[in-house]
Order: C-alpha cells, then structure tokens, then sequence
C-alpha cells in the first residue's frame, strides 16, 4: 500500500478521540495557526492525555470542508475541520472504538496505586464493595436493609466469581435502566474524572490503615451507637419473624399430625403446613442467632453496674432450667427450651441499657 503524506497531525484527547474513531464526531474545531488547512489535505489525529501519547493505532482522516472566521458568526483565528476517512490510509480507514474498558482502567490503577497494590484481590474486593454500598446508598437503601442482606448472602454457599461478575454487570445495567442512567457514559466520565486525581488517590492510599478493608481512618464510635445500628439490622427482622412464626402457630398449632420432618413422603392432613412453619422455625433460628452474633460484636461496654436500682432487676446471661420451664409452659405456641435459649440473648440485648447518671 502507497504511503500517504500526512500534512498535519494533531494531538487528540480521548474525549474527542474515540468518538471519531468510532464515526460519530467528523469535524475538528482547530486554531487556524498552521499556515492554512486546505481541502484534500490529510490530517492524523493521535490520542494524547496528560503529556503522552495513549497507545492505540491514529486516526488518518482527509480534509473533506473548511468552515472560516466570518462565516456562521465563527471566532477569529479559528476554524472548523469537516473529516472523512482517507482512502488508502494504512491507519484509521474503518471506523475502529477504543480499547475495552477494564484494559483503559489499568493504567490508572497502576498509576494510583503500583502493581502490587492494584493487583492485590483482597484489596479489590473491599474497594468494590465500598462502591457498591455507595451507589444502592444513592439510590436511597437504608443500612438496615444493607444489613440484611449481608446476613442473607453469607448464609449461603459462595457462587463461582466469573457467574457472579456476570451478574454484576446485568444487574448494574438493569440498575441503570431503572434510574435511567447510561452505565457506559457513567463509567467514561468517571474514569477521566479520577484520571485528574491520582496525586490524592496516591497520598489517601499511603494513608490508609494497615490490614483494614476500610479506606481511611475512622472514629471509634461510642458503643451506644454501635449496638444501635446493630439492633436497627438484626433486632426488627427478629421480632418479625418471632411474631409471624407465632401467629402462624396461634392460628394453626403443631400436633402430631404436623410433626414430620419436610423430607419425609409421609403425605399427612396439613403436611405443606407443618413444612412451612418447621421452615419458619429453622429460619428463625438462623436470625436469631446472627443478631446476637452481630451485638455481641458491636458491644463495647464497661462492666455492668453491681446492683439494680429502682424499676429494675437483674437477670442471669444465660437462662436457668427453671426459668427455661416458666418459658415453655407459659408459651401458648409450640416453643422449645432451644427456641427459648436461642432468643434469650437477642432479648438482653435488645433490652434498655441503664444510666447511671440517669439512676
């Protein structure tokens, strides 16, 4: 193939860049410096970002038009370019896009955080999730129900990750179409927007805390308001499902005729009842026992006080036999003593915490 002279070449951003290069922008808006542009003239456009050339294949394109000062009210000393693809071009003769995505994210992220930390798995993952949390934050999700759906997901097997990134990525745009948003435009706009912000991405990861998925330092925050966040998580869904496991019970108590386990044939009167609450009960259970889980976690308290005052009364950690009984017979459902050992913690943890200055 011939070779073809190029008369001018101009640096291009990428703004500008893959939007010719995909055919959508044929025109260039230039300073008329160059001694004049003329009509069959060809240009090259190179991509350039923040002093260096990006490396991707130019963009040969021929002067098809030229729009000058005076014309349409167009600023002196300017001019616009109209552009066509250059027949016999070796470069930039089919409309070509940008590299994908994830490959024009990688400089970046070797530019902010070094090859070791930005292939660093954990890491990523705790920089995804923190996103993640962010955006279904902007979209008016309460912590509460954050929470309960950390609860769900970690009470299930892990997925295969190249699945779950394919649900991501299906999700998100349904999450987008919902907002009407374009992921993809969102994605551009952002990744150039950081790109003008490695000095503080650099100096916000040299201060980051060590062996922390969080991304800066935070305040200790007073245990109140942990064990609070805690309760707002666990403790609602628990009375939930303590009340709904109840009236079902109150509504239709367990016999023996509902006594099976859910796996057996035994096709008894009742039996898609009797599954039902055996699952409730099981799932129950479950909650029950991650809300304590999570209090117990969240609570950093001092030393419970050494008597009760007035309007209170203290009570064993752990439940006694006799008090497992007074619970069980006075139940008016199917209650067990492991029912009532499993909801006595989540109980005193859930119960109001005495002030001393209040005393």
């Amino acid at each position: 193939m011939a070779e073809i002279k190029i008369d001018h070449e101009f640096k291009s951003h990428p703004n500008v860049f893959w939007p010719a290069a995909r055919g959508e922008k044929t025109f260039e808006f230039r300073k008329d410096d160059r001694g004049g542009y003329h009509v069959g003239q060809t240009v090259r456009l190179r991509c350039y970002d923040r002093g260096e050339y990006v490396e991707t294949p130019p963009l040969d394109r021929r002067i098809t038009n030229i729009l000058r000062p005076g014309e349409f009210g167009l600023q002196d000393g300017y001019c616009i370019l109209s552009l066509a693809p250059q027949p016999g071009s070796s470069v930039g003769g089919d409309v070509q896009g940008p590299a994908p995505f994830q490959q024009r994210v990688d400089p970046w992220l070797i530019a902010c955080f070094g090859e070791e930390v930005a292939r660093d798995k954990q890491e990523r993952a705790h920089r995804f999730l923190e996103e993640a949390l962010e955006l279904v934050q902007a979209a008016g999700c309460t912590a509460h129900e954050a929470h309960q759906l950390v609860a769900y997901v970690y009470g299930r097997p892990a997925g295969e990750m190249a699945q779950e990134v394919g649900g991501v990525m299906t999700t998100l745009a349904a999450f987008c179409l919902a907002h009407g948003l374009d992921m993809h435009e969102a994605g551009e706009t952002e990744l150039a927007r950081i790109w003008t912000k490695v000095e503080k991405i650099r100096a916000k990861q040299a201060a980051k805390p060590k062996h922390s998925p969080l991304p800066e330092h935070v305040a200790p925050t007073p245990s109140g308001d942990l064990i609070q966040v805690a309760r707002e998580a666990h403790v609602a869904e628990l009375i939930a499902s303590v009340t709904d496991l109840l009236n079902n019970s109150l509504e239709h108590p367990i016999g023996d005729e509902y006594a099976t386990h859910p796996d057996d044939n035994d096709k008894r009167p009742g039996d898609s009842l009797g599954k039902r609450l055996y699952r409730s009960r099981w799932m129950l259970r479950y909650r029950v026992r991650n809300a304590f889980r999570a209090l117990q976690s969240t609570r950093q308290e001092e030393g419970r006080r050494a008597a009760a005052p007035e309007g209170w009364v203290l009570v064993p950690q752990d439940p006694t036999g006799e008090m497992l009984d007074a619970a069980v017979k006075g139940s008016r459902a199917d209650v067990s003593y492991a029912d009532v050992e499993e909801l006595w913690p989540a109980m005193l943890s859930a119960s109001p915490r005495h002030s001393q200055e209040k005393a």
